[in-house]
């Protein structure tokens, strides 16, 4: 809810800003056709997830060139595009 209320007033300043949206619980669901089509028409895809099992959302944004922001928890820190600390060797 506070990422919809900051989007919101954003708005208000800059009405030319991209459409932002949602997929997935609690939101809604979109069949595979629709998935690609947003996917191919997205300029980024946000994945906010802890508790991810494999990434298939991240892969699937790789496969048609699109940018991912995605948390380092589970599989997701073992995708490409992750840089290790050189020290820890952890995803930094």
């Amino acid at each position: 809810h506070r990422i919809r209320a900051k989007r919101a007033r954003a708005r208000r300043q800059r009405v030319d800003l991209p459409e932002l949206r949602f997929v997935g619980p609690p939101d809604a669901w979109v069949d595979e056709d629709e998935k690609w089509r947003l996917l191919r028409r997205a300029r980024a895809l946000v994945h906010c997830s802890l508790w991810e099992g494999f990434g298939l959302p991240v892969l699937e944004a790789f496969a048609v060139g699109v940018p991912v922001l995605c948390s380092d928890r589970g599989a997701l820190a073992e995708l490409p595009g992750f840089v290790p600390d050189e020290h820890t060797g952890e995803p930094s």
